[in-house]
């Protein structure tokens, strides 16, 4: 199931879901989150509970996934918001875009 999380594989991690009990590693959820596969992340958070860490806003963020972090940020706990962008800077993503402009 690891490698249908990590690649984003939504139908076939819902099929190994249905049909197996091996579930998958946190450490792939949170490559999923680095991936930008944010369908996969909510379903994982909605429908198993093996959990994130910490890497997955962070990888999230140093790839510019911002859709991601953002859904991390308002549905879980693990990550570190300042952290993560951070990474994002020293990545050479644009952080403007993720907080809003004063009028």
């Amino acid at each position: 199931m690891d490698k249908a999380v990590e690649n984003g594989h939504l139908d076939v991690v819902k099929w190994l879901h249905e049909h197996r009990k091996e579930g998958c590693s946190a450490s792939a959820m949170d490559v999923a989150a680095g991936n930008g596969h944010l369908h996969v992340v909510k379903w994982l958070d909605y429908n198993r509970a093996d959990g994130y860490t910490e890497d997955a806003m962070d990888d999230a963020a140093a790839n510019g996934h911002l859709n991601v972090v953002k859904w991390l940020y308002e549905n879980r706990d693990e990550g570190r918001l300042e952290h993560a962008i951070h990474l994002a800077i020293l990545n050479g993503h644009d952080v403007d875009q993720w907080f809003p402009q004063d009028p």
